[in-house]
């Protein structure tokens, strides 16, 4: 029951950290899309 347990736990932990990965691609992908949306929005306003 023990050992069962124990990957349990490393799978969740692995599951946690791929998630992480991510949420981190996805946040650094919308920041740089946001920040080209508002360059180009000034660029193409002149």
């Amino acid at each position: 029951m023990n050992l069962f347990v124990r990957f349990l736990l490393t799978m969740l932990e692995d599951m946690a950290m791929q998630l992480i990965f991510w949420i981190e691609i996805v946040a650094i992908l919308a920041v740089s899309a946001v920040v080209f949306g508002i360059t180009w929005i000034e660029t193409h306003k002149k």
